[in-house]
């Protein structure tokens, strides 16, 4: 039990910039079977995301400044990790170069085109999306995000090189790992909002989409293209809960 609870606030630690007042003494398996709490970590970021959206809603009487102060604090809290993720993966995959050279490019901390774009897009979107959703999914998404991220992880092999970040997520998350934590997000989704259980399914199948290209291009996954797809579930969970709202709508 001591070592499962060190494990989630390792993974609070790793995924967030949450401070953390416990000493950690972590080695590779702790931190790889920490991916775990991820969609956990995910709760808790979208529970800070929520309260911050309504208390700024609260204060400045429209939805814009919020919308804005929401996505920055999105960012700040995860430290931009995911995000540099989704520009590094960018720059490499769509690069239309062999696989040993998208691996090189996506090892190059400077960013591209194809990575600016990326990183614009997804911050675009998610300011309309959350500027256009009902607050409650704030606390969703993030866990959605993390639980694509994990299924990643269970589904493909590392390919980057040996000690890299994403090689321990990689290695410890096994397809039993991915159904407990699977489990557990849709018992507290269910507890939140029992309607956006629905959006669950789409995510899982654009996670295995995303799962084939990376296939096809590098044989397998990085820290990078971990980071990558959770920020785009993230993103596409806020857009379905838009579509998911709009279809409930018109059937009342």
């Amino acid at each position: 039990m001591l070592r499962e609870l060190k494990r989630f606030f390792m993974a609070v630690s790793f995924m967030t910039r949450i401070p953390v007042f416990i000493p950690l003494r972590w080695n590779v398996k702790d931190y790889g079977k920490s991916m775990i709490y991820t969609p956990a970590v995910g709760f808790i970021i979208g529970l800070i995301l929520f309260a911050v959206f309504h208390f700024t809603g609260q204060f400045f009487g429209d939805r814009l400044i919020p919308a804005a102060v929401t996505v920055l604090l999105w960012t700040l809290l995860t430290g931009g990790l995911h995000l540099d993720g989704v520009a590094d993966s960018c720059d490499g995959l769509f690069s239309s170069r062999d696989r040993e050279k998208i691996l090189e490019i996506m090892k190059d901390s400077r960013i591209g085109t194809n990575g600016a774009v990326a990183l614009f897009f997804i911050l675009l979107f998610k300011f309309v999306l959350v500027y256009k959703i009902d607050p409650i999914f704030l606390i969703i998404a993030p866990a959605f995000g993390r639980m694509a991220m994990l299924l990643t992880a269970a589904s493909l092999k590392y390919a980057g090189k040996p000690g890299g970040m994403g090689e321990a997520p990689v290695k410890y998350t096994t397809p039993f790992r991915f159904i407990i934590a699977l489990c557990y997000t849709s018992a507290i989704t269910f507890f939140i909002d029992k309607t956006a259980l629905l959006i669950i399914v789409p995510i899982l199948i654009l996670t295995a989409l995303i799962n084939i290209f990376y296939y096809k291009k590098i044989r397998g996954v990085t820290g990078d293209t971990l980071g990558a797809v959770t920020e785009v579930c993230e993103t596409v969970s806020l857009f379905f809960a838009v579509v998911l709202e709009i279809i409930i709508s018109r059937l009342n």
